[in-house]
């Protein structure tokens, strides 16, 4: 079941892709996937004993009476002899998952280990873990490894322990395509951060088992100091004792072959290469690309956008409309029809009521058709940000109306808006678009108000692109100068 993990976590970040494409949820939910992705594949890449990513060594069989302790980071020639004392006198044997660049340097230490009886590991050539994640640089690294260890030792290592365990897919590749086995454990007491020998042996013996793989350190790459678990080896020998449990190589508890022979290392393998980093990069550059996208196009559905884009085309528009209001104030809805007249280049809209007046919309002010008292028109209340907003709404300017909402599809060409400006706030609790029709028009806007009243207006007989007269959008001062 944990190998489903990073598949269904790739599988729920494209969900996430294709609902907020589909305006069914908030551009946010993007960034949340790519911080879930980001999160699933860092603790799967440091939790090697978790197999996310793939098969891996993690302990030996639970009815053999044995554990293996396993140590890293050397050889050391101040600290390794030292556990090689203290594991020959209590007729013990150990694992050494040696470092390549300290094999060369310390190559009498490493014949040692081999000599005496125990085992020796691939723990890469310079002990960094940042190249693990980089196929050239990790293959690199790990060839070098096997070559300094072999020369040092004389034997080719067999188990695989990636630096500070991390088991990215490049890691099992390389590991597979090298015929070794990527070397997990099941204990370990963190002794290369803590300074505590008492502490470090209580650790091991809280959690070892029949069948344990530990994970201990002969040397380390901090400030020069004796690593704990050389001093708290002596007891925790005596605690294995005391429970009947022997310790072993990984190739006694594993039943596996110690090292490669030469015909397996000259028998030709074929390259591993997983897909998997493929679909990761490819996914979190989705989500990165989608979440970029849509935080710049505002909190707005992208089958909004894309209606508004249709809606765009339209360079003018005449349409029949049915407003109709309600209100705690009226017995029955008051229902006003007229026509609408909407252009594009300059933002005017007329609203001429059947039987009564008729307005423009121009530059933020009102206009009174047919009245002479208004030459100059009466500023829209709430100014020009109001203006804006409500030319939003009946132009469907995405940019503009992520400005004062956020909005979901609701399907069926209806779109949900709630406001998020103050201006919005002050007048609406919702505000719902619908945008249909082929030609794509707008066929109904209602707007719930902070007061309770709902105004609904339908469109109907709608004419895009229609030849408006010149006159009926001009203001009175310039029908005025018109000869």
């Amino acid at each position: 079941m944990r190998r489903l993990v990073i598949p269904l976590t790739l599988l729920a970040c494209w969900a996430a892709l294709v609902a907020v494409g589909g305006g069914v949820a908030p551009w946010i939910v993007l960034p949340v996937a790519f911080a879930l992705l980001s999160g699933v594949i860092l603790v799967a890449s440091m939790n090697a004993p978790l197999q996310l990513f793939g098969p891996a060594l993690v302990r030996g069989p639970a009815d053999s009476g044995a554990v293996a302790l396993t140590f890293d980071d050397g050889p050391d020639p101040s600290f390794t002899p030292a556990v090689l004392d203290a594991l020959d006198a209590a007729g013990a044997k150990g694992t050494f998952f040696l470092v390549g660049s300290r094999a060369e340097q310390s190559p009498e230490v490493t014949r040692q280990i081999v000599e005496r009886g125990h085992q020796v590991g691939h723990h890469s050539y310079d002990h960094r873990w940042t190249l693990m994640f980089v196929r050239p640089r990790l293959e690199a690294d790990f060839d070098r490894a096997s070559r300094a260890i072999a020369a040092a030792a004389g034997v080719a290592p067999r188990f695989f322990r990636p630096p500070v365990g991390i088991v990215a897919p490049e890691v099992l590749d390389v590991a597979a395509s090298a015929g070794t086995t990527l070397t997990t454990w099941s204990v370990r007491p963190f002794d290369g951060r803590i300074d505590d020998a008492p502490e470090v042996r209580r650790r091991v013996a809280s959690k070892i088992g029949p069948g344990d793989i530990v994970l201990l350190h002969d040397a380390s790459f901090r400030a020069r100091r004796t690593p704990p678990a050389v001093e708290a080896l002596p007891g925790i020998l005596e605690d294995l004792r005391a429970r009947n449990l022997r310790s072993v190589t990984l190739a006694e508890l594993t039943g596996q072959a110690p090292y490669l022979t030469e015909d397996e290392l000259k028998q030709p393998r074929p390259q591993r290469r997983s897909r998997l980093p493929l679909f990761v990069a490819a996914t979190a550059l989705a989500l990165l690309l989608g979440s970029a996208a849509y935080a710049h196009a505002g909190e707005l559905p992208p089958t909004l956008v894309e209606a508004a884009d249709a809606l765009a085309k339209n360079e003018t528009v005449q349409a029949r409309f049915t407003q109709t209001k309600t209100s705690i104030l009226f017995i029955e809805p008051d229902v006003s029809t007229g026509e609408l007249l909407l252009r594009r280049s300059d933002g005017r809209i007329v609203w001429a009521y059947d039987g009564g007046p008729a307005i423009l919309i121009a530059g933020g002010r009102i206009y009174p058709l047919g009245s002479s008292e208004h030459v100059d028109g009466i500023p829209i209340p709430g100014g020009a940000g109001l203006t804006a907003m409500f030319d939003a709404l009946f132009r469907v300017e995405p940019e503009a109306l992520a400005e004062h909402f956020e909005g979901t599809a609701q399907g069926e060409g209806t779109f949900a808006l709630v406001p998020t400006s103050d201006g919005a706030k002050a007048l609406f609790t919702r505000v719902e678009l619908t945008i249909a029709g082929s030609p794509t028009v707008l066929q109904k806007v209602v707007m719930s108000e902070v007061t309770g009243d709902v105004t609904t207006i339908e469109f109907s007989d709608t004419k895009p692109n229609a030849a408006l007269e010149d006159d009926r959008l001009q203001t009175p001062r310039e029908r005025g100068k018109t000869p």
